[in-house]
């Protein structure tokens, strides 16, 4: 078999539909050329039924600038980069990033998906960073960051009629003259469907006069979008209109349109006319349904509307308002502060906000089903102290479970310093000089200080045979 120009690959024999399916490796950095990503997704593209998988050697880092405009995947393909630390591919503010089309079934991950942008009428005003035309994309483990849309919707990505799936991605910094900061979810007068998990959103802006949903606009108007979102953080999101967060539309829809939030943790976002910070719910056939979420409102905003729509409480939501009326459960919790940690790396590959000492978050909530929390943390882990909610099972309110710390030890001198993460201030340090006798736990020597995020305890003076552990409170 001859392959294209330009291919580097390793051809996979298969059974399958595609006997041609072959590794692409990209070994440059280049626009365009052998080599380079362009060359590989246009090698693809041209392979019958594409269905290949492109690689990345080991000395492409950095950033892959398009010079060339955007790239266009027509064909099934994997894109498997080194992470997004290591290598970003930037629109270099002139074109969007990646265009799938032409009903192709692609996956996306380990990348940066930066610095896209678009202008113009439609359709070269939509998707700044992504998008994704009537086909099937998964992005995973990738950043997908200040991307900049036209007067047309989604900074980040636009999902027309499409599937997208969006796991373990931060998506931050995304902005637009139109709807969606960071992702609009279009069905407009057909069909579409998202779903988020273990993400955050963090600093997305729909910032047109009227436009809404900072960081995703559901848009099922006069036909049906499904958007689904666990384990997943918005924070600090921004529309000039309604939905910091999230609007959800469904006016006239042939069809529900409906969002399901399930473990997430909502912060700080905020609507310019100061209506719905976190969700604004809006259309006869628009459902929401929110179990197991927090939701903390920026100052001087109401969190949630419901416009003639419908709005359904799983229970073990808390609130730090009254929730706009609609958060009825008898588990959910209103008016309190839920008592949360900056936007930080507490583990995992995306950013969280940990639960502090005392929320009224921790062993409050359900898990839906759900194993992991955001980081993959297990849940639930249970405080034998705190008493569970009605038909709870002791899992954490929330994208964050406060799980069992881990102790680090170092000697210095003649003493001993242990330290544990901030979140996990409900421990105290105990000391034991035998661990086969259950009574011999002691409350260890010296008191913890916060240094950074981390707890720190000196004990001394340090001894061969004293052992050490955490003791939730």
């Amino acid at each position: 078999m001859k392959l294209p120009a330009g291919l580097i690959a390793a051809v996979v024999a298969s059974a399958g539909a595609n006997a041609q399916a072959a590794t692409l490796l990209v070994s440059n950095t280049n626009d365009s050329g052998a080599g380079s990503l362009r060359q590989a997704v246009v090698d693809n593209n041209n392979t019958a039924g594409g269905g290949n998988t492109i690689t990345f050697s080991n000395v492409v880092t950095g950033t892959i600038t398009l010079i060339s405009g955007e790239l266009l995947i027509s064909s099934n393909v994997t894109i498997l980069g080194p992470g997004p630390a290591s290598l970003a591919v930037n629109g270099n503010a002139a074109s969007r990033v990646f265009h799938i089309t032409n009903a192709a079934n692609a996956t996306i991950s380990g990348l940066t998906i930066t610095n896209g942008a678009v202008s113009g009428s439609y359709p070269g005003n939509v998707g700044g960073g992504i998008w994704n035309d009537s086909s099937a994309l998964t992005v995973s483990n990738c950043s997908i960051s200040g991307n900049h849309g036209g007067s047309g919707p989604a900074g980040g990505i636009f999902n027309d009629h499409s599937t997208l799936t969006l796991r373990n991605c931060t998506v931050s910094g995304n902005s637009t003259g139109g709807s969606g900061g960071a992702i609009e979810n279009y069905g407009y007068a057909g069909s579409a469907t998202l779903l988020v998990s273990a993400s955050t959103f963090s600093g997305n802006d729909a910032g047109g006069a009227g436009n809404v949903g900072g960081a995703i606009f559901n848009d099922g108007n006069q036909g049906s979008a499904t958007l689904s979102v666990s384990n997943s953080t918005f924070s600090d999101n921004s529309a000039a209109q309604y939905g910091g967060a999230i609007y959800n539309a469904g006016a006239n829809g042939t069809a529900a349109t409906v969002l399901t939030v399930r473990a997430s943790t909502f912060n700080g976002n905020d609507a310019g006319t100061g209506l719905a910070g976190t969700i604004y719910n809006n259309g006869a056939s628009a459902t929401v349904r929110l179990g197991d979420t927090i939701v903390n409102t920026a100052s001087a905003q109401t969190s949630i509307v419901n416009a003639n729509a419908t709005f359904i409480s799983d229970g073990y939501n808390l609130s730090s308002d009254n929730g706009g009326g609609v958060l009825t459960n008898a588990t959910d919790q209103l008016n309190k502060d839920p008592l949360l940690g900056p936007l930080a790396d507490n583990g995992g590959p995306t950013f969280t906000h940990a639960l502090l000492p005392g929320s009224p978050a921790i062993d409050k909530g359900k898990t839906f089903g759900l194993t992991i929390d955001q980081r993959g943390v297990p849940r639930p882990f249970d405080f034998a102290s705190i008493t569970n909610a009605p038909g709870g099972d002791g899992s954490d309110i929330g994208a964050f479970e406060v799980g069992g710390p881990r102790l680090g030890i170092q000697q210095i001198g003649n003493a001993a310093v242990l330290s544990w993460l901030a979140y996990s201030a409900g421990f105290t340090l105990q000391s034991s000089t035998n661990v086969a006798s259950s009574n011999s736990w002691v409350t260890a020597g010296g008191s913890a200080a916060l240094v950074g995020n981390q707890y720190q305890q000196t004990n001394s003076p340090l001894s061969a045979n004293l052992f050490f552990r955490l003791r939730g409170n």
